[in-house]
């Protein structure tokens, strides 16, 4: 009925397929797993694109187009990461360099990161210009790119056209929740990292932190003008934090260090687990929202039965008129908690795809981290 956003739908594929290939220990139960996810995936595409094609009148909107796609890609490159190890050997690399080909024009490389002091870009200048990460160019494709380096690079432009496209609805609509901007900038930033070495991942978070201080004075100012709530301000702010910490890890991670390396991957342990409590908490929330709204529908069908059987009775001159109007507002105020427990779901929804994305990381991280220690 188009009212439900794709994003919404593809996190709730996501979730089905997390779950499939958590039964499915057999490599062709993961397989045949990744291969439905692909093929809805790639429909809720071609339904977006379509629908946008035609100017969007039918509730799809350039971000729908472009988390499909994102969504797309991805799954093409889980299935091809899956498919290798299956035939018993490996992808060539899954660490290209984060550039464009040498003999390409210079307007079609990927803007390089910025010069990065000890202190860093600070707030407030940050917010003179656009981050690099919104002024981000689309990587092209590489004549000798194998059909794994053709997807990270197909992941990485759907996650950069996501996550331009969210910043760009929410400074043209004051409507649209800025937190979702937080879980583009963090899928644009696992995509980049997923093709960059061990020395380029510093650069990447030192972009990732200056787009999270840029964003963090942009949601300030949008609390303080009232077009936001502090919510969504606590919740950039906290991304900002995270971004901070990130780089400082990565910088001390750099050189080797075998028991600085150690220390710190038990560290990520710990901060796994804390994001796996964070994520169960968030989604009981949203259990317990569920529950709220199934009350609350309870409620409004037994006051529209109260309603109609008053009507009836005041036909009879069997009650009065402010019986009537008493059972009427009952009803109203009924389908008041109907819409205050939908707001609810909707932001318990919100916060479980933050704290997904914070546990998806982390556990990137970790992973990064044991692989470097080898």
């Amino acid at each position: 009925i188009n009212r439900t956003p794709l994003g919404n739908v593809l996190a709730a594929a996501r979730n089905l397929l997390d779950a499939k290939l958590a039964l499915g220990k057999a490599s062709e139960d993961q397989t045949r797993a990744l291969e439905d996810y692909l093929d809805f995936v790639t429909f809720s595409w071609r339904l977006a694109k379509a629908r946008l094609d035609i100017g969007g009148a039918t509730g799809f909107s350039p971000v729908d187009e472009a988390q499909a796609r994102e969504a797309m890609f991805d799954a093409k490159l889980k299935l091809a990461q899956l498919l290798p190890k299956e035939k018993g050997k490996a992808p060539e690399t899954t660490q290209p360099v984060l550039t464009a080909p040498a003999g390409l024009a210079e307007s079609t490389r990927s803007v390089p990161a910025p010069a990065v002091t000890s202190g860093l870009v600070t707030a407030a200048s940050a917010s003179e210009t656009r981050a690099a990460m919104l002024r981000a160019k689309p990587l092209e494709p590489a004549a000798g790119d194998d059909e794994l380096h053709r997807l990270l690079k197909d992941r990485y432009n759907s996650a950069l056209k996501s996550l331009q496209d969210q910043y760009g609805r929410t400074t043209i609509d004051s409507n649209t929740a800025i937190t979702t901007v937080i879980v583009a900038a963090r899928t644009l930033l696992d995509a980049e990292l997923a093709m960059a070495t061990v020395k380029e991942a510093v650069g990447i978070y030192e972009r990732y932190l200056e787009f999270m201080r840029f964003f963090d004075d942009v949601a300030e100012k949008r609390w303080k003008f009232g077009t936001s709530s502090f919510g969504e301000f606590n919740a950039v702010h906290e991304a900002r934090l995270d971004a901070e910490i990130k780089l400082m890890q990565a910088r001390a991670t750099s050189p080797p260090n075998p028991r600085r390396a150690a220390a710190f991957v038990q560290s990520l342990e710990v901060r796994v687990r804390i994001a796996e409590a964070e994520v169960a908490a968030a989604r009981a929330v949203g259990q317990q929202g569920a529950a709220e709204l199934k009350r609350a529908l309870t409620n409004v069908k037994y006051r529209e039965t109260q309603v109609t059987r008053v009507q009836q009775l005041r036909k009879q001159n069997a009650v009065s008129q402010n019986d009537v109007d008493e059972a009427t507002h009952l009803r109203d105020d009924a389908a008041s908690s109907v819409e205050a427990a939908r707001a609810s779901i909707a932001a318990a929804q919100a916060q479980v795809a933050i704290k997904v994305a914070q546990l998806e990381q982390v556990e990137l991280e970790l992973k990064q981290a044991n692989e470097a220690g080898k």
